[in-house]
């Protein structure tokens, strides 16, 4: 029998909380939702999960010297579960790193244009390494167009 570790379950459990935008609720309801149950809210026993009327868009952040390409595979795990996810590559710098504050401005119109896109007013963020300390440059910027994080 193969077994799975608990890091690809806890980042599971990140990943489906944030797609639905829960995390204040009772954890049980976190871990349905990850092993695929949907809590039944009309039972006596709510967990208070309210499914959401329209699935947020998703944007994944690469981190120092890679691409969206690292994204593939949870793009389309994403996009089989019809959740809107898109990808960012920042530009090339000369130093090949490129500044927090660069990478914020290129979030902006990323995250402006899938907010016309897909019609919504937020969408939640993943960032992996030097993205997400991007995508804190960015919101630092007082912006409430990021609903996760």
């Amino acid at each position: 029998m193969k077994t799975i570790g608990i890091v690809p379950v806890i980042a599971s459990v990140i990943i489906v909380m944030i797609i639905t935008g829960i995390g204040s609720g009772p954890s049980l309801s976190i871990v349905a939702i990850a092993y695929g149950q949907r809590p039944n809210t009309n039972s006596s026993v709510a967990l208070g999960y309210t499914a959401p009327k329209k699935l947020l868009p998703v944007l994944l952040i690469h981190g120092y010297l890679s691409d969206a390409a690292v994204w593939n595979k949870w793009q389309d795990l994403l996009k089989k579960d019809g959740i809107p996810v898109f990808a960012i590559t920042f530009q090339q710098s000369d130093d090949k790193c490129g500044s927090a504050a660069a990478h914020a401005k290129e979030l902006s119109k990323k995250i402006g244009d899938i907010k016309s896109q897909t019609g919504q007013n937020q969408v939640n963020v993943v960032g992996h390494s030097k993205g997400g300390l991007d995508a804190r440059v960015y919101l630092a910027n007082g912006t409430h167009d990021v609903a996760n994080l």
